[in-house]
């Protein structure tokens, strides 16, 4: 399936290049490591680390004195979206914020005292195929959009991979 979604991905962008401008292949690029980050990849990671951590504890205080409520850490769960200069490469990352640092530090690799508990590693392993689909389907809609507004006559049925 990842091999199909690869090629399915290609195609799309190659069309999006032909038919965007300005811009408007960036803006779908960046939906496009966007919304399977987004979709797919952060809702597993959210069951998986609300699994190992149920927030029992009403309120804590962080590395920094704030004092948190349970699901400090889940809540923390953002996807960021960078470009770089050129607007070539496209990166989405998923983490969480600073003052939860420890979820990552302490949870996902362990400590001395603390055996590991990976929920973050196998989000990623177990959504592969499922962002890959949806970011096939986020540039298929993308380039949909183009070709309609630029009434060119393409469709996303012209743009389904050959088997």
């Amino acid at each position: 399936m990842a091999n199909e979604a690869l090629e399915g991905a290609a195609d799309l962008r190659a069309k999006l290049a032909q038919l965007a401008r300005g811009n408007e292949m960036t803006n779908a690029l960046r939906a496009g490591v966007r919304d399977p980050m987004k979709k797919v990849v952060l809702g597993r990671a959210r069951t998986n680390l609300s699994a190992i951590s149920p927030g029992r504890t009403p309120k804590h205080r962080t590395y920094k004195g704030n004092i948190v409520d349970a699901g400090f850490a889940l809540k923390s769960l953002k996807v960021v979206t960078r470009t770089n200069r050129m607007k070539t490469l496209f990166t989405a990352i998923l983490g969480v914020a600073a003052e939860a640092f420890y979820v990552l530090q302490f949870f996902e690799l362990g400590t001395a005292y603390l055996p590991a508990h990976p929920w973050l590693v196998p989000a990623f392993e177990a959504s592969q195929d499922a962002a890959l689909r949806q970011l096939v389907e986020t540039l298929r809609k993308a380039v949909d959009r183009i070709a309609k507004k630029r009434a060119v006559g393409l469709s996303s049925g012209a743009l389904e991979p050959s088997p």
